[in-house]
Protein backbone atom coordinates (compact mmCIF):
# COMPACT_ATOMS: atom_id res chain seq x y z
CA UNK A 1 0.00 0.00 0.00
CA UNK A 2 3.42 2.29 0.54
CA UNK A 3 4.28 1.80 -2.45
CA UNK A 4 1.17 2.51 -4.23
CA UNK A 5 0.97 5.90 -2.81
CA UNK A 6 4.75 6.32 -4.64
CA UNK A 7 3.49 4.96 -7.91
CA UNK A 8 1.87 8.23 -9.63
CA UNK A 9 5.71 9.72 -9.07
CA UNK A 10 7.74 6.59 -10.32
CA UNK A 11 5.43 6.85 -13.65
CA UNK A 12 6.32 10.12 -14.40
CA UNK A 13 9.61 9.29 -14.71
CA UNK A 14 10.92 8.50 -18.34
CA UNK A 15 14.43 7.46 -17.22
CA UNK A 16 16.13 6.28 -13.55
CA UNK A 17 17.73 9.64 -13.93
CA UNK A 18 14.50 11.46 -13.46
CA UNK A 19 13.42 8.86 -10.42
CA UNK A 20 15.13 10.61 -7.48
CA UNK A 21 13.76 14.79 -8.28
CA UNK A 22 10.29 13.09 -8.82
CA UNK A 23 10.48 11.02 -5.38
CA UNK A 24 11.95 14.02 -3.97
CA UNK A 25 8.65 15.84 -4.64
CA UNK A 26 6.79 13.56 -3.64
CA UNK A 27 8.31 13.22 -0.01
CA UNK A 28 8.46 17.11 0.15
CA UNK A 29 4.30 17.57 -0.77
CA UNK A 30 3.90 14.52 1.72
CA UNK A 31 5.94 16.53 4.56
CA UNK A 32 3.97 19.57 3.93
CA UNK A 33 0.65 17.44 4.19
CA UNK A 34 1.40 15.55 7.11
CA UNK A 35 2.01 12.19 5.77
CA UNK A 36 3.14 9.70 8.39
CA UNK A 37 6.35 9.50 7.68
CA UNK A 38 6.38 5.29 8.13
CA UNK A 39 4.96 5.70 4.67
CA UNK A 40 8.16 6.79 2.88
CA UNK A 41 10.20 3.99 4.53
CA UNK A 42 8.34 1.27 4.08
CA UNK A 43 8.03 3.29 0.74
CA UNK A 44 11.65 3.36 -0.17
CA UNK A 45 12.28 0.02 0.91
CA UNK A 46 9.15 -1.42 -0.79
CA UNK A 47 10.50 0.16 -4.46
CA UNK A 48 14.22 -1.28 -3.62
CA UNK A 49 12.20 -5.28 -2.76
CA UNK A 50 10.46 -4.83 -6.04
CA UNK A 51 12.54 -3.52 -8.56
CA UNK A 52 16.32 -3.74 -7.27
CA UNK A 53 17.72 -2.04 -10.33
CA UNK A 54 16.72 1.31 -8.48
CA UNK A 55 19.31 0.80 -6.45
CA UNK A 56 21.42 3.92 -6.16
CA UNK A 57 18.95 5.71 -8.41
CA UNK A 58 17.23 7.09 -5.21
CA UNK A 59 19.58 8.88 -2.94
CA UNK A 60 18.10 12.14 -2.67
CA UNK A 61 14.81 10.70 -1.49
CA UNK A 62 17.03 8.72 1.24
CA UNK A 63 18.49 11.47 2.43
CA UNK A 64 15.72 13.54 2.86
CA UNK A 65 13.84 10.14 4.35
CA UNK A 66 16.80 10.23 6.80
CA UNK A 67 16.52 13.74 8.13
CA UNK A 68 12.76 13.64 8.03
CA UNK A 69 13.23 11.02 10.54
CA UNK A 70 15.74 13.14 12.49
CA UNK A 71 13.18 15.83 13.18
CA UNK A 72 9.91 13.84 13.70
CA UNK A 73 9.62 11.43 16.84
CA UNK A 74 9.17 7.79 16.30
CA UNK A 75 5.51 6.66 16.25
CA UNK A 76 5.71 3.86 19.93
CA UNK A 77 2.93 1.57 20.18
CA UNK A 78 0.80 2.98 22.87
CA UNK A 79 1.08 1.72 26.54
CA UNK A 80 -1.79 -0.85 27.65
CA UNK A 81 -4.92 0.67 28.80
CA UNK A 82 -5.73 -0.47 32.93
CA UNK A 83 -9.25 -2.02 31.90
CA UNK A 84 -7.09 -4.28 29.42
CA UNK A 85 -4.41 -5.05 31.67
CA UNK A 86 -7.16 -5.75 34.55
CA UNK A 87 -8.88 -7.92 31.82
CA UNK A 88 -5.75 -9.81 31.14
CA UNK A 89 -4.63 -10.50 34.85
CA UNK A 90 -8.02 -11.74 35.68
CA UNK A 91 -8.18 -13.92 32.20
CA UNK A 92 -4.49 -15.10 33.14
CA UNK A 93 -5.78 -16.24 36.73
CA UNK A 94 -8.51 -17.85 35.70
CA UNK A 95 -6.17 -19.79 33.45
CA UNK A 96 -4.14 -20.94 36.77
CA UNK A 97 -0.72 -18.88 35.10
CA UNK A 98 -0.19 -16.74 38.28
CA UNK A 99 3.00 -16.16 36.53
CA UNK A 100 1.53 -14.38 33.72
CA UNK A 101 -0.75 -12.22 35.43
CA UNK A 102 1.89 -11.10 37.88
CA UNK A 103 4.05 -10.45 35.02
CA UNK A 104 1.98 -8.87 33.26
CA UNK A 105 0.43 -6.31 35.95
CA UNK A 106 4.30 -5.95 37.02
CA UNK A 107 5.46 -4.71 33.42
CA UNK A 108 2.19 -2.68 33.41
CA UNK A 109 3.06 -0.97 36.46
CA UNK A 110 6.65 -0.33 36.20
CA UNK A 111 6.73 -0.14 32.40
CA UNK A 112 8.94 -2.84 31.70
CA UNK A 113 9.50 -4.43 28.16
CA UNK A 114 9.14 -7.67 27.30
CA UNK A 115 12.46 -8.95 27.11
CA UNK A 116 13.23 -7.44 30.65
CA UNK A 117 10.04 -9.43 32.18
CA UNK A 118 11.17 -12.53 30.61
CA UNK A 119 14.31 -12.08 32.60
CA UNK A 120 13.43 -11.09 36.16
CA UNK A 121 14.59 -13.70 38.56
CA UNK A 122 12.87 -13.91 42.56
CA UNK A 123 15.89 -12.22 43.51
CA UNK A 124 15.41 -9.52 41.50
CA UNK A 125 11.51 -8.92 43.41
CA UNK A 126 11.31 -7.80 46.75
CA UNK A 127 7.55 -6.64 47.52
CA UNK A 128 5.97 -6.36 51.29
CA UNK A 129 1.94 -5.67 51.37
CA UNK A 130 2.80 -1.76 51.22
CA UNK A 131 5.95 -1.15 49.17
CA UNK A 132 8.81 -2.86 46.75
CA UNK A 133 11.25 -2.77 44.48
CA UNK A 134 12.64 -4.68 41.07
CA UNK A 135 15.80 -4.71 39.94
CA UNK A 136 16.04 -4.53 36.37
CA UNK A 137 19.47 -5.86 34.95
CA UNK A 138 20.69 -5.31 31.56
CA UNK A 139 17.84 -2.97 30.18
CA UNK A 140 18.26 -0.89 27.09
CA UNK A 141 18.68 2.15 29.67
CA UNK A 142 20.87 0.63 31.97
CA UNK A 143 23.53 -1.02 29.08
CA UNK A 144 23.68 2.77 27.80
CA UNK A 145 24.70 4.28 31.42
CA UNK A 146 26.31 0.77 32.81
CA UNK A 147 24.11 0.40 35.75
CA UNK A 148 21.17 -1.75 36.92
CA UNK A 149 17.95 0.20 37.12
CA UNK A 150 15.52 -0.56 39.96
CA UNK A 151 11.99 1.02 39.83
CA UNK A 152 9.96 1.31 43.20
CA UNK A 153 6.24 -0.43 43.34
CA UNK A 154 3.58 0.83 45.58
CA UNK A 155 0.88 -1.62 44.70
CA UNK A 156 -1.19 -4.02 47.02
CA UNK A 157 -2.68 -6.04 43.81
CA UNK A 158 1.37 -6.49 42.89
CA UNK A 159 1.93 -8.15 46.36
CA UNK A 160 -1.14 -10.23 46.35
CA UNK A 161 -0.08 -11.36 42.88
CA UNK A 162 3.59 -12.51 43.86
CA UNK A 163 2.02 -14.28 46.84
CA UNK A 164 -0.31 -16.47 44.29
CA UNK A 165 3.16 -17.36 42.28
CA UNK A 166 4.87 -18.38 45.48
CA UNK A 167 1.57 -20.19 46.13
CA UNK A 168 1.48 -22.13 42.65
CA UNK A 169 4.95 -23.28 42.45
CA UNK A 170 8.04 -23.22 44.72
CA UNK A 171 10.66 -20.21 44.09
CA UNK A 172 13.90 -20.17 44.56
CA UNK A 173 16.05 -17.12 44.49
CA UNK A 174 17.86 -17.53 41.41
CA UNK A 175 15.13 -19.20 38.97
CA UNK A 176 13.21 -17.33 36.86
CA UNK A 177 9.42 -15.98 37.42
CA UNK A 178 8.61 -17.36 33.96
CA UNK A 179 10.55 -20.64 33.26
CA UNK A 180 9.00 -21.18 29.98
CA UNK A 181 10.49 -19.25 27.60
CA UNK A 182 9.58 -16.29 25.52
CA UNK A 183 7.54 -18.33 23.15
CA UNK A 184 5.06 -19.30 25.36
CA UNK A 185 4.51 -15.70 26.83
CA UNK A 186 3.31 -14.49 23.59
CA UNK A 187 1.10 -17.29 22.47
CA UNK A 188 -0.78 -17.38 25.99
CA UNK A 189 -0.41 -13.09 26.04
Amino acid sequence: SAISSLLPALEAADSMEELDPLCEEWIEAAWVSGTPLGLFGDALCGIHFFWPQVKGHLRGAWRLYKNWRKIEIPQRAPPLPRGVCRALVGLFLEWEEAALAFLVALGFHTYLRTGEMLKLQVQDVLLTPDHGVVSIKGSKTGLRFNVDEAVAINDRALHQLWELCHLERRLEPRSPIWPYGAARFRRLF
